[in-house]
């Protein structure tokens, strides 16, 4: 784990939303989430990610493209198709440590 004190918050830009699907549906929450999201990225001046675990998920991803956010993340692999909190949580955390959300 980082020391705090070697922790940049100046490289942590932008607001992500978590894109729930069960069965490869996204759940009527992500809307109400963007919503939210987008309040407080514009707020903030930062940009909107969704942020979508799963297989075979790409329609589903581009239809979220037409809510105001600004980019969709997309991982795709069969080990993600069905919710299990290992393979989420190490993937998540590689994308946060990775990318940096805010």
């Amino acid at each position: 784990m980082a020391d705090n004190a070697s922790v940049n918050l100046d490289d942590y830009t932008g607001v992500w939303v978590f894109g729930e699907q069960i069965d490869g549906v996204i759940q009527g929450v992500v809307h109400e989430l963007i919503g939210k999201g987008r309040e407080l990225a514009d707020k903030r001046g930062e940009k909107l990610t969704v942020l979508v675990l799963g297989h075979n998920m790409d329609e589903q991803c581009k239809e979220l493209l037409e809510y105001p956010v600004d980019h969709v993340i997309q991982v795709d692999d069969p080990e993600l198709k069905h919710y299990a909190s290992e393979p989420y949580a190490r993937v998540v955390a590689d994308l946060i440590n990775t990318r940096k959300p805010e």
